[in-house]
């Protein structure tokens, strides 16, 4: 999965959010180093709603607003197993 995707999909696993809600969560996941740009964001954000990944909850004001959808949850699942399983290999390599 790539990196701005997996952001997005983490952000939302806090809950329903529009996208400047999403984006700014993950500038605070990733103490501001997960910045994706507005229109790449946006565009990652329509093919995980178009894989089935993410959907539309409704609109706040001109806002739509994203929630995971089962599909979304079992694939950030599935992707933070993976991570972890890197990042301990990567820490027993080189003794982080």
């Amino acid at each position: 999965m790539e990196y701005g995707r997996f952001l997005i999909l983490l952000a939302l696993a806090e809950g329903p959010a529009h996208g400047a809600a999403v984006s700014s969560q993950i500038v605070g996941d990733t103490v501001g180093r997960g910045y994706i740009r507005r229109t790449s964001f946006y565009d990652e954000l329509a093919k995980l709603e178009h894989g089935g990944l993410v959907r539309c909850t409704g609109v706040r004001g001109r806002r739509k607003v994203f929630e995971l959808s089962p599909k979304g949850r079992v694939a950030l699942m599935n992707e933070t197993k993976l991570l972890r399983m890197v990042l301990e290999t990567a820490g027993r390599r080189t003794g982080v």
